[in-house]
Protein backbone atom coordinates (compact mmCIF):
# COMPACT_ATOMS: atom_id res chain seq x y z
CA UNK A 1 0.00 0.00 0.00
CA UNK A 2 1.31 3.44 -0.97
CA UNK A 3 1.41 6.30 1.51
CA UNK A 4 -0.35 8.73 -0.84
CA UNK A 5 -3.16 6.44 -1.90
CA UNK A 6 -6.56 7.64 -3.10
CA UNK A 7 -8.32 7.12 0.21
CA UNK A 8 -5.62 8.99 2.16
CA UNK A 9 -5.68 11.97 -0.22
CA UNK A 10 -9.47 12.25 -0.12
CA UNK A 11 -9.45 12.07 3.68
CA UNK A 12 -6.81 14.82 3.81
CA UNK A 13 -9.00 17.02 1.60
CA UNK A 14 -12.06 16.35 3.78
CA UNK A 15 -10.03 17.09 6.90
CA UNK A 16 -8.84 20.40 5.49
CA UNK A 17 -12.37 21.67 4.86
CA UNK A 18 -13.88 20.26 8.06
CA UNK A 19 -11.17 21.94 10.15
CA UNK A 20 -11.72 25.21 8.28
CA UNK A 21 -15.39 25.02 9.23
CA UNK A 22 -14.67 24.19 12.86
CA UNK A 23 -11.92 26.79 13.32
CA UNK A 24 -13.92 29.59 11.70
CA UNK A 25 -16.53 29.45 14.43
CA UNK A 26 -14.22 29.66 17.44
CA UNK A 27 -13.07 33.32 17.14
CA UNK A 28 -16.50 34.77 16.28
CA UNK A 29 -19.02 32.77 18.31
CA UNK A 30 -18.61 34.84 21.48
CA UNK A 31 -18.95 38.10 19.55
CA UNK A 32 -22.10 36.86 17.86
CA UNK A 33 -23.58 35.87 21.25
CA UNK A 34 -22.90 39.42 22.44
CA UNK A 35 -24.53 40.88 19.34
CA UNK A 36 -27.64 38.83 20.13
CA UNK A 37 -27.78 40.42 23.58
CA UNK A 38 -25.85 37.89 25.64
CA UNK A 39 -23.92 38.94 28.74
CA UNK A 40 -20.23 38.31 29.22
CA UNK A 41 -21.03 35.05 30.99
CA UNK A 42 -23.27 33.92 28.15
CA UNK A 43 -20.55 34.83 25.64
CA UNK A 44 -18.11 32.65 27.57
CA UNK A 45 -20.58 29.76 27.72
CA UNK A 46 -21.18 29.99 23.99
CA UNK A 47 -17.44 29.94 23.38
CA UNK A 48 -16.71 26.94 25.60
CA UNK A 49 -19.80 24.82 24.98
CA UNK A 50 -18.41 23.11 21.88
CA UNK A 51 -15.37 21.63 23.64
CA UNK A 52 -17.40 20.63 26.69
CA UNK A 53 -19.96 18.83 24.54
CA UNK A 54 -17.32 17.15 22.37
CA UNK A 55 -15.47 15.96 25.49
CA UNK A 56 -18.64 14.32 26.80
CA UNK A 57 -19.37 12.69 23.45
CA UNK A 58 -15.86 11.33 22.80
CA UNK A 59 -16.15 7.93 24.59
CA UNK A 60 -19.43 7.10 22.86
CA UNK A 61 -18.18 8.31 19.49
CA UNK A 62 -14.95 6.32 19.76
CA UNK A 63 -16.83 3.14 20.57
CA UNK A 64 -19.25 3.73 17.68
CA UNK A 65 -16.37 4.19 15.24
CA UNK A 66 -15.03 0.74 16.21
CA UNK A 67 -18.38 -0.96 15.54
CA UNK A 68 -20.19 0.91 12.76
CA UNK A 69 -19.55 2.16 9.23
CA UNK A 70 -17.01 4.99 9.50
CA UNK A 71 -18.13 6.62 6.27
CA UNK A 72 -21.73 6.91 7.47
CA UNK A 73 -20.58 8.17 10.87
CA UNK A 74 -18.36 10.79 9.22
CA UNK A 75 -21.29 12.03 7.14
CA UNK A 76 -23.47 12.06 10.27
CA UNK A 77 -20.92 14.20 12.15
CA UNK A 78 -20.37 16.54 9.21
CA UNK A 79 -24.13 16.77 8.72
CA UNK A 80 -24.46 17.95 12.33
CA UNK A 81 -21.80 20.60 11.66
CA UNK A 82 -23.66 21.75 8.54
CA UNK A 83 -26.95 21.96 10.43
CA UNK A 84 -25.41 23.84 13.35
CA UNK A 85 -23.86 26.46 11.07
CA UNK A 86 -27.17 26.84 9.23
CA UNK A 87 -28.85 27.24 12.61
CA UNK A 88 -26.44 30.01 13.63
CA UNK A 89 -27.53 32.00 10.59
CA UNK A 90 -31.12 32.12 11.85
CA UNK A 91 -30.56 32.56 15.60
CA UNK A 92 -32.35 35.47 17.25
CA UNK A 93 -31.52 34.83 20.93
CA UNK A 94 -28.36 33.54 22.70
CA UNK A 95 -29.98 30.35 24.04
CA UNK A 96 -30.70 29.25 20.47
CA UNK A 97 -27.03 29.85 19.63
CA UNK A 98 -25.89 27.73 22.58
CA UNK A 99 -28.18 24.84 21.57
CA UNK A 100 -26.75 24.81 18.05
CA UNK A 101 -23.28 25.02 19.60
CA UNK A 102 -24.06 21.75 21.41
CA UNK A 103 -24.98 20.17 18.07
CA UNK A 104 -21.74 21.50 16.61
CA UNK A 105 -19.76 19.94 19.47
CA UNK A 106 -21.38 16.55 18.94
CA UNK A 107 -20.66 16.77 15.22
CA UNK A 108 -17.05 17.70 15.93
CA UNK A 109 -16.60 14.74 18.29
CA UNK A 110 -17.91 12.24 15.74
CA UNK A 111 -16.16 13.79 12.72
CA UNK A 112 -12.73 14.17 14.32
CA UNK A 113 -12.56 10.59 15.63
CA UNK A 114 -14.02 9.09 12.45
CA UNK A 115 -11.71 10.94 10.07
CA UNK A 116 -8.56 10.35 12.13
CA UNK A 117 -9.37 6.64 12.49
CA UNK A 118 -10.05 6.37 8.75
CA UNK A 119 -6.74 8.10 8.03
CA UNK A 120 -4.89 5.60 10.23
CA UNK A 121 -6.63 2.68 8.52
CA UNK A 122 -5.72 4.02 5.06
CA UNK A 123 -1.99 4.01 5.82
CA UNK A 124 0.54 1.19 5.51
CA UNK A 125 1.46 0.08 9.07
CA UNK A 126 5.11 1.01 8.63
CA UNK A 127 4.22 4.59 7.58
CA UNK A 128 1.63 5.50 10.23
CA UNK A 129 3.96 8.04 11.85
CA UNK A 130 4.63 9.87 8.59
CA UNK A 131 1.00 9.71 7.51
CA UNK A 132 -0.37 11.05 10.79
CA UNK A 133 2.27 13.78 10.65
CA UNK A 134 0.90 14.91 7.28
CA UNK A 135 -2.63 14.67 8.65
CA UNK A 136 -1.66 16.88 11.59
CA UNK A 137 -0.01 19.37 9.25
CA UNK A 138 -3.22 19.70 7.20
CA UNK A 139 -5.16 20.37 10.40
CA UNK A 140 -2.63 22.96 11.55
CA UNK A 141 -2.78 24.86 8.25
CA UNK A 142 -6.58 24.99 8.42
CA UNK A 143 -6.52 26.11 12.04
CA UNK A 144 -3.96 28.81 11.28
CA UNK A 145 -5.85 30.52 8.46
CA UNK A 146 -9.50 29.89 9.40
CA UNK A 147 -9.64 32.60 12.13
CA UNK A 148 -8.42 35.24 9.66
CA UNK A 149 -11.08 34.16 7.14
CA UNK A 150 -13.80 34.24 9.81
CA UNK A 151 -12.83 37.67 11.11
CA UNK A 152 -12.51 39.15 7.62
CA UNK A 153 -15.89 37.80 6.42
CA UNK A 154 -17.66 38.83 9.64
CA UNK A 155 -16.17 42.34 9.44
CA UNK A 156 -17.21 42.71 5.80
CA UNK A 157 -20.64 41.06 5.77
CA UNK A 158 -21.55 40.12 9.34
CA UNK A 159 -21.53 37.04 11.54
CA UNK A 160 -24.35 35.22 9.74
CA UNK A 161 -22.54 35.24 6.40
CA UNK A 162 -19.37 34.04 8.14
CA UNK A 163 -21.26 31.06 9.56
CA UNK A 164 -22.77 30.40 6.12
CA UNK A 165 -19.24 30.19 4.71
CA UNK A 166 -18.26 27.88 7.57
CA UNK A 167 -21.24 25.67 6.74
CA UNK A 168 -20.19 25.60 3.08
CA UNK A 169 -16.76 24.29 4.10
CA UNK A 170 -18.41 21.52 6.17
CA UNK A 171 -20.64 20.71 3.18
CA UNK A 172 -17.55 20.41 0.97
CA UNK A 173 -16.06 17.89 3.41
CA UNK A 174 -19.38 15.99 3.42
CA UNK A 175 -19.37 15.75 -0.38
CA UNK A 176 -15.76 14.49 -0.43
CA UNK A 177 -16.59 11.72 2.06
CA UNK A 178 -19.71 10.84 0.06
CA UNK A 179 -17.66 10.56 -3.13
CA UNK A 180 -15.03 8.43 -1.39
CA UNK A 181 -17.26 5.37 -1.70
CA UNK A 182 -17.81 2.62 0.82
CA UNK A 183 -15.55 -0.18 -0.32
CA UNK A 184 -12.74 0.69 2.08
CA UNK A 185 -14.92 0.14 5.17
CA UNK A 186 -16.12 -3.44 4.60
CA UNK A 187 -13.15 -5.39 5.90
CA UNK A 188 -12.81 -3.29 9.06
CA UNK A 189 -16.49 -3.72 9.85
CA UNK A 190 -16.26 -7.49 9.51
CA UNK A 191 -13.29 -7.62 11.84
CA UNK A 192 -14.97 -5.48 14.52
CA UNK A 193 -18.40 -7.12 14.70
CA UNK A 194 -17.42 -9.32 17.64
CA UNK A 195 -15.11 -6.88 19.41
CA UNK A 196 -15.91 -6.21 23.07
CA UNK A 197 -17.18 -2.67 23.57
CA UNK A 198 -14.95 -0.28 25.49
CA UNK A 199 -15.01 3.48 25.86
CA UNK A 200 -11.43 4.24 26.96
CA UNK A 201 -8.20 2.71 25.66
CA UNK A 202 -6.22 2.34 28.89
CA UNK A 203 -2.95 1.80 27.07
CA UNK A 204 -3.35 5.22 25.42
CA UNK A 205 -4.05 7.13 28.66
CA UNK A 206 -0.37 8.05 29.34
CA UNK A 207 -0.09 9.42 25.80
CA UNK A 208 -3.33 11.38 26.29
CA UNK A 209 -1.90 12.84 29.50
CA UNK A 210 1.21 14.03 27.63
CA UNK A 211 -1.05 15.58 24.98
CA UNK A 212 -3.03 17.42 27.65
CA UNK A 213 0.15 18.77 29.28
CA UNK A 214 1.49 20.28 26.04
CA UNK A 215 -1.94 21.47 24.84
CA UNK A 216 -2.64 23.45 28.04
CA UNK A 217 0.13 26.03 27.34
CA UNK A 218 -0.68 26.13 23.62
CA UNK A 219 -4.35 26.98 24.17
CA UNK A 220 -3.44 29.39 26.99
CA UNK A 221 -1.02 31.24 24.74
CA UNK A 222 -3.54 31.33 21.89
CA UNK A 223 -6.20 32.80 24.17
CA UNK A 224 -4.05 35.37 25.98
CA UNK A 225 -1.34 36.49 23.57
CA UNK A 226 -3.41 39.47 22.39
CA UNK A 227 -4.22 40.49 25.99
CA UNK A 228 -0.56 40.11 26.94
CA UNK A 229 0.57 42.32 24.04
CA UNK A 230 -2.05 44.95 24.89
CA UNK A 231 -1.02 45.04 28.56
CA UNK A 232 2.61 45.51 27.55
CA UNK A 233 1.60 48.16 24.97
CA UNK A 234 3.46 46.18 22.29
CA UNK A 235 3.02 47.43 18.73
CA UNK A 236 2.95 43.94 17.25
CA UNK A 237 0.34 42.37 14.99
CA UNK A 238 -0.20 39.27 17.13
CA UNK A 239 -2.49 37.86 14.44
CA UNK A 240 0.69 36.93 12.57
CA UNK A 241 1.59 34.44 15.31
CA UNK A 242 -0.76 31.77 13.94
CA UNK A 243 0.37 31.85 10.25
CA UNK A 244 3.98 31.85 11.48
CA UNK A 245 3.20 28.84 13.65
CA UNK A 246 1.71 27.03 10.62
CA UNK A 247 4.72 27.82 8.43
CA UNK A 248 7.19 26.56 11.02
CA UNK A 249 5.08 23.46 11.63
CA UNK A 250 5.18 22.59 7.92
CA UNK A 251 8.96 23.05 8.00
CA UNK A 252 9.27 20.73 11.00
CA UNK A 253 7.10 18.11 9.29
CA UNK A 254 9.62 18.10 6.43
CA UNK A 255 12.64 18.03 8.74
CA UNK A 256 11.30 15.24 10.95
CA UNK A 257 9.53 13.23 8.23
CA UNK A 258 12.26 10.59 8.11
CA UNK A 259 12.16 10.16 11.90
CA UNK A 260 8.39 9.85 12.50
CA UNK A 261 8.48 6.10 11.82
CA UNK A 262 11.97 5.47 13.28
CA UNK A 263 12.25 7.28 16.60
CA UNK A 264 10.61 6.06 19.77
CA UNK A 265 7.84 8.25 21.13
CA UNK A 266 9.86 8.89 24.30
CA UNK A 267 12.54 10.68 22.26
CA UNK A 268 9.97 13.10 20.86
CA UNK A 269 8.72 13.82 24.39
CA UNK A 270 12.29 14.57 25.51
CA UNK A 271 12.77 17.07 22.67
CA UNK A 272 9.32 18.64 22.34
CA UNK A 273 8.22 19.20 25.97
CA UNK A 274 11.06 21.65 26.79
CA UNK A 275 10.52 23.39 23.45
CA UNK A 276 6.91 24.14 24.45
CA UNK A 277 8.11 25.45 27.80
CA UNK A 278 10.78 27.59 26.12
CA UNK A 279 8.15 29.10 23.82
CA UNK A 280 6.27 30.51 26.82
CA UNK A 281 9.46 31.92 28.32
CA UNK A 282 10.29 33.63 25.02
CA UNK A 283 6.79 35.13 24.81
CA UNK A 284 7.24 36.58 28.27
CA UNK A 285 10.11 38.70 26.93
CA UNK A 286 8.47 39.46 23.58
CA UNK A 287 9.26 42.94 22.28
CA UNK A 288 8.99 42.58 18.53
CA UNK A 289 8.10 40.42 15.55
CA UNK A 290 11.39 38.48 15.61
CA UNK A 291 10.86 37.32 19.21
CA UNK A 292 7.24 36.40 18.46
CA UNK A 293 8.44 34.37 15.48
CA UNK A 294 10.90 32.55 17.75
CA UNK A 295 8.06 31.73 20.13
CA UNK A 296 5.95 30.41 17.23
CA UNK A 297 8.88 28.26 16.05
CA UNK A 298 9.35 26.72 19.50
CA UNK A 299 5.61 26.09 19.93
CA UNK A 300 5.44 24.45 16.50
CA UNK A 301 8.16 22.06 17.65
CA UNK A 302 6.89 21.63 21.19
CA UNK A 303 3.15 21.32 20.56
CA UNK A 304 2.60 20.86 16.83
CA UNK A 305 5.06 18.02 16.30
CA UNK A 306 4.31 16.22 19.56
CA UNK A 307 0.53 16.06 19.23
CA UNK A 308 0.62 14.42 15.80
CA UNK A 309 3.33 11.97 16.92
CA UNK A 310 1.17 11.26 19.99
CA UNK A 311 -1.82 10.37 17.85
CA UNK A 312 0.26 7.94 15.81
CA UNK A 313 1.66 6.47 19.03
CA UNK A 314 -1.84 5.90 20.39
CA UNK A 315 -2.96 4.12 17.21
CA UNK A 316 0.07 1.82 17.30
CA UNK A 317 -0.76 0.66 20.84
CA UNK A 318 -4.07 -0.96 19.89
CA UNK A 319 -5.38 -3.40 17.31
CA UNK A 320 -7.15 -2.05 14.23
CA UNK A 321 -10.52 -2.97 15.77
CA UNK A 322 -9.91 -0.54 18.67
CA UNK A 323 -8.44 2.41 16.76
CA UNK A 324 -11.62 4.44 17.20
CA UNK A 325 -11.40 4.10 20.97
CA UNK A 326 -7.68 4.93 20.85
CA UNK A 327 -8.38 8.11 18.90
CA UNK A 328 -11.20 8.97 21.30
CA UNK A 329 -8.82 8.66 24.26
CA UNK A 330 -6.25 10.82 22.49
CA UNK A 331 -8.86 13.51 21.77
CA UNK A 332 -10.01 13.51 25.40
CA UNK A 333 -6.50 14.65 26.36
CA UNK A 334 -6.58 17.23 23.58
CA UNK A 335 -10.02 18.54 24.62
CA UNK A 336 -8.98 18.83 28.26
CA UNK A 337 -5.93 20.84 27.20
CA UNK A 338 -7.89 23.11 24.86
CA UNK A 339 -10.62 23.74 27.42
CA UNK A 340 -8.35 23.99 30.47
CA UNK A 341 -5.59 26.17 29.00
CA UNK A 342 -7.53 29.45 28.96
CA UNK A 343 -8.92 28.70 32.44
CA UNK A 344 -5.45 28.03 33.85
CA UNK A 345 -4.06 31.11 32.10
CA UNK A 346 -6.90 33.21 33.51
CA UNK A 347 -6.08 31.99 37.01
CA UNK A 348 -2.40 32.90 36.65
CA UNK A 349 -3.31 36.21 35.00
CA UNK A 350 -5.55 37.13 37.94
CA UNK A 351 -3.12 36.12 40.68
CA UNK A 352 0.29 36.70 39.10
CA UNK A 353 -0.35 39.32 36.44
CA UNK A 354 0.76 39.30 32.82
CA UNK A 355 4.43 39.64 33.77
CA UNK A 356 4.55 36.16 35.38
CA UNK A 357 1.60 34.36 33.76
CA UNK A 358 3.52 32.67 30.94
CA UNK A 359 6.53 31.92 33.14
CA UNK A 360 4.26 29.96 35.48
CA UNK A 361 2.66 28.14 32.55
CA UNK A 362 6.10 27.14 31.27
CA UNK A 363 6.30 24.53 34.03
CA UNK A 364 3.24 22.65 32.76
CA UNK A 365 4.67 20.90 29.65
CA UNK A 366 7.73 19.84 31.65
CA UNK A 367 5.41 17.64 33.73
CA UNK A 368 5.43 15.32 30.71
CA UNK A 369 8.86 14.26 31.94
CA UNK A 370 7.08 12.82 34.98
CA UNK A 371 4.91 10.65 32.73
CA UNK A 372 8.06 9.59 30.87
CA UNK A 373 9.81 8.77 34.16
CA UNK A 374 6.93 6.50 35.22
CA UNK A 375 6.38 4.76 31.90
CA UNK A 376 9.93 4.83 30.55
CA UNK A 377 10.52 3.77 26.97
CA UNK A 378 7.20 1.89 26.99
CA UNK A 379 5.43 5.26 26.71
Amino acid sequence: MKLFNRSFLLLLAATFFYMLSLSMGNPIIAGFAGELGGSGVVMGIAGGMLNICSLCCRPLAGNAVDHYDRRKLAMLGLGAMIMSNAGYCFCKVPICLILFRLLNGAGFAVSSITLSTSVGASLPPERIGSGMGIYGMVQAVSMAFAPSIALWVSDMWGYRIAFAVSGAFALTAFVIIFLQGKGAEKQDLLSSQHVKKQFIAREVLPTALVVMLVTLPYSALSAFIATFAANRALSINVGLYFPLYAIFLIAFRVVFSRFFDRWKYSRFVLICAPAAAASLVVVNFMNGLAVMAAAALLMALGYGVLVSVSQANGIRKVSISHQGTANSTYYIGLDLGLAGGPILAGFFYTHLGSQYMFLALAAVPLLAYGVLAVKGKSL
